[in-house]
This record gives C-alpha cells, sequence and structure tokens, in this order.
C-alpha cells in the first residue's frame, strides 16, 4: 500500500491527503478524478467550478514542499505517518486549516461513541438553513448511510452539529479552533465528501465550502 494525496491550489491550497491500493485495475477511494460512489468527483468539480480552485495530484504532505499559512489540509483516511501527522498538526497550530473526516484519527482529538445518523439531521451551525435529507440519485443508499461515527466533541468546540437522532450521543460535524486562528473540522466520515453523498443527499454540497481556503 501506498499514500498519495490531491493538492488543491488557488493561491492557497486544499491538501486531501488519501491511502490509496496501486494494484490496477482498481480505483482508489476518495480520488478526486473518480465517479465511483466513493470518489469525490463531484467535491473537485464544485471546488473548480464554483470556487475558482485548481485541482492537482500530489504525494504526502512533506512532498508539497510546505504548507502556506492560507492552506487547508484534508484527511479522508488516517493512516498517515509520524513525520505527515506532525506537519499537519504544526500547519493547524501555526493558523492554517485543516478537515478531518476520520474521526479515529489522532489529528481529530474527539472520543468515538457509535454510529451517527443522518437522515432528518437538525439544523446545524455550521451550515446554517441546511438539512440532511435523501433524494433520488445515481448511487446505492447502502453506500451513503455507511460508516458514519458520531463522536464527542472537545470542550473547546465553537460549532457543533449533533447526530439526528441522539442528539445526546454524538456529533458528525465539529469545528475545533486554535488560539493561533488555526482550526480542525471534524467529520464522522470520509463517505461525507464522496460522490454517493453529494449527489443523493440534498444539503450535503454545502460542506464542500467549508473546505476552500479563507481569502
Amino acid at each position: 500500500m501506498s499514500r498519495r494525496g490531491w493538492l488543491v491550489a488557488a493561491g492557497a491550497a486544499v491538501l486531501v491527503v488519501v491511502l490509496v491500493l496501486l494494484a490496477p485495475p482498481s480505483v482508489p477511494p476518495y480520488a478526486v478524478t473518480s465517479t465511483e460512489a466513493d470518489g469525490t468527483d463531484i467535491m473537485r468539480r464544485i471546488l473548480v467550478d464554483e470556487f475558482g480552485v485548481e485541482v492537482v495530484a500530489a504525494t504526502t504532505v512533506v512532498d508539497t514542499g510546505g504548507l502556506d499559512g492560507r492552506d487547508v489540509v484534508v484527511v479522508f483516511e488516517d493512516r498517515l505517518g509520524d513525520v505527515d501527522q506532525l506537519a499537519i498538526a504544526a500547519h493547524v497550530l501555526g493558523g492554517g486549516r485543516a478537515v478531518v473526516a476520520d474521526p479515529r484519527s489522532a489529528l481529530a482529538g474527539v472520543e468515538v461513541v457509535g454510529q451517527a445518523v443522518l437522515r432528518g439531521a437538525p439544523d446545524c451551525p455550521l451550515l446554517p438553513g441546511t438539512r440532511v435529507g435523501p433524494r433520488p440519485g445515481p448511487y446505492d443508499e447502502t453506500v451513503v448511510d455507511a460508516a458514519f461515527r458520531s463522536f464527542t466533541p472537545p470542550a473547546t468546540a465553537t460549532a457543533v452539529c449533533w447526530d439526528g437522532v441522539a442528539p445526546d450521543g454524538g456529533a458528525y460535524l465539529a469545528l475545533v479552533p486554535e488560539a493561533s486562528g488555526g482550526a480542525t473540522l471534524v467529520l464522522g466520515s470520509p463517505a461525507a465528501l464522496t460522490n454517493a453523498m453529494l449527489a443523493n443527499r440534498s444539503g450535503t454540497t454545502a460542506l464542500v465550502p467549508l473546505l476552500v481556503p479563507e481569502p
């Protein structure tokens, strides 16, 4: 197995760090050019078409040549080595932003407490006026609902979106700021940004602007 990343740059960058299998003919999950259910082509097209963010490939955080203060680092599945983890943690502490879509990651700093249910989720302070609900789409609904985890956010979280079924059972989205101005956005699953979710759930495309670097 090998690590691959996806670099999204428009003056600042969105770095999506992904572990992929290189055995052909399989398509790696979360690949930004993949139109499969577990790909992120829709996310990429929203970033490019609506926000003018250019998407290019990179390999690990270190191989990007270093992170700029405005960069946003997105981790889908954390199987990263110590060097990459330390680089991302330092980026956030230095004022940068990370989106961690793996709540089991040490970078998330949360405790997983169960499975999250997104149907009928209440209004979320990070997605004002948005409700997550099913709609007809080209992907299997079982893919959309797979692997969402609820977690206990840290006390320092300033915006938390609770599970729609059991609000006291855990969150599925939380923003954790740092005194430096940096922040970590924790998602309950990388599925939140896949083609299956963005195509099949009304409102979930509102997640994508959270990946756009600050002006």
